[in-house]
C-alpha cells in the first residue's frame, strides 16, 4: 500500500508529489528454536519494527494459540505434546509479517 499526497504551493503554483511507503512490520529479531526437558519452561520472543500499534499472534503447527498475543510466548511445565513448530504473525494497519517456523523439541526425562 502506498499513500500519495499532492501538495500545491500557492505562492508559485508549484506541484509537489510526496510518496510515503506503508510501514509493514519487519521482524528484527526472530524467534529461536528451543530444546527442553519435560517439565521445564520454554520461551519464544520476537522483536519487530513498524508503524504501531503492533499486534502478535502465535501459532503451533499451524493452529492459533488462544491468548498468545504478546511479543513473548512463555510455556510452563512443557509436556511431550508441546513439542512442534511455532511461529508468530506480527501485524499493524499496513499489513502482516510472519516469522519462519521454529521447533520446540521436548525431551523425556531420563
Amino acid at each position: 500500500m502506498r499513500l500519495v499526497l499532492l501538495l500545491v504551493l500557492l505562492t508559485n503554483f508549484s506541484l509537489f508529489r510526496l510518496e510515503v511507503a506503508a510501514a509493514v512490520p519487519v521482524i528484527a529479531t526472530a524467534p529461536a528454536a528451543q530444546r527442553v526437558t519435560v517439565g521445564a519452561s520454554a520461551a519464544f520472543s520476537v522483536e519487530a519494527t513498524g508503524t504501531g500499534p503492533l499486534t502478535y499472534a502465535w501459532s503451533k503447527d499451524g493452529t492459533a494459540l488462544a491468548g498468545a498475543t504478546a511479543a513473548r510466548l512463555f510455556l510452563q511445565q512443557v509436556g511431550l505434546g508441546d513439542g512442534g513448530s511455532y511461529r508468530v504473525k506480527v501485524s499493524n494497519p499496513d499489513g502482516t509479517t510472519e516469522s519462519a517456523a521454529v521447533a520446540l523439541v521436548v525431551n523425556p526425562t531420563s
